[in-house]
């Protein structure tokens, strides 16, 4: 996909409000993510578009301790009120793959 790009953030056990802001044609098109906690635990961390306060929940992520999932989205999900990142428990590294076409 032309003009693909991504954010990421290791060992974030917080939330990204915005991670990527809002945009008429945003769409998502994946993400890697793995629980790295020191102890390992679960985690769980949920997608949204737009902001964490008021945004629509569009897909949860829960891990296992050490799991890593990596998941493509065929044509994208649109996003255009911005991709904010909810961690809801644990520490995680994460990626999610963006543009706007």
């Amino acid at each position: 996909m032309p003009g693909l790009s991504y954010v990421s953030y290791t060992a974030r056990s917080t939330d990204v409000d915005l991670a990527v802001a809002a945009g008429a044609k945003l769409r998502c098109y994946g993400f890697s993510i793995e629980e790295t906690a020191a102890t390992a635990g679960t985690a769980r961390v949920r997608l949204l578009n737009g902001s964490i306060a008021t945004g629509e929940m569009f897909l949860t992520i829960p891990l296992a301790p050490n799991e890593g999932v990596i998941q493509t989205f065929e044509g994208g999900i649109e996003m255009p009120n911005g991709l904010s990142i909810d961690v809801t428990s644990g520490t995680v590294d994460i990626a999610v793959f963006h543009a706007s076409p």
